[in-house]
């Protein structure tokens, strides 16, 4: 059933190391759920979270293609690792690497639209999280869900912390006693953020795997 694949892609999501597929399977999860229950929010919410993983495998794909080069030449760099600054080998080659990478991206057409592609593609995204919040509002009404609504709640929660992490982190980069203080609490923020979005994502992908289908008289929205 569609609402089980939607509850399987929310577990995964929350799971370390494979997250990653999860949030591929979410948007179309929703889609598929979408279009099972006729809800045109839910295909919507689908439809832009696909649309943004198509962007940032684009966008990968391009700035891939332009640090090849830069990377081939990685074997020839371990040799020769620039430690004239007093650095060790290993920060001396980070930074000559970092450097490069970051050339080669400005330098070439190819690197710069994929750069641009991946930070639309993550605006995108964005823009589904929060497309999903208004679904999973819905779902938990037509479910008669708590589970999914208490999912939702974190999820806002989440997003809220991530919002505070991202004000405190300007103050972060300035320096001084102030940055130290600022850099403490981005660091709290984001690691709230990351143990909410687990909690969050366990618990609404339990819920819909324990909800009930209800009959057309009891379907809530």
């Amino acid at each position: 059933m569609s609402k089980t694949f939607l509850g399987v892609s929310y577990i995964i999501l929350a799971i370390p190391y494979v997250g990653l597929i999860g949030a591929v399977l979410l948007p179309i999860a929703w889609l598929v759920e979408g279009r099972s229950k006729r809800r045109g929010a839910w295909v919507a919410a689908g439809i832009v979270g696909i649309v943004a993983i198509v962007l940032a495998f684009a966008g990968l794909a391009m700035l891939a293609s332009a640090v090849a080069p830069i990377m081939s030449k990685f074997s020839t760099m371990l040799g020769n690792p620039l430690t004239t600054t007093g650095a060790s080998p290993a920060s001396a080659l980070g930074e000559r690497l970092s450097k490069e990478l970051m050339m080669a991206i400005r330098s070439s057409a190819v690197g710069m639209a994929g750069a641009v592609t991946s930070m639309l593609a993550s605006a995108i995204y964005l823009a589904f999280y929060i497309m999903t919040l208004v679904a999973l509002y819905q779902a938990g009404s037509y479910y008669g869900s708590v589970m999914i609504k208490i999912g939702m709640g974190l999820n806002v929660i989440a997003l809220i912390a991530a919002v505070l992490a991202a004000f405190t982190a300007a103050p972060a980069l300035q320096g001084g006693m102030v940055a130290h203080h600022a850099l403490a609490l981005t660091a709290a923020g984001l690691l709230a953020t990351l143990v909410i979005i687990f909690i969050a994502n366990i618990i609404t992908g339990i819920g819909f795997l324990s909800a009930r289908e209800p009959s057309v008289g009891e379907a809530r929205i």
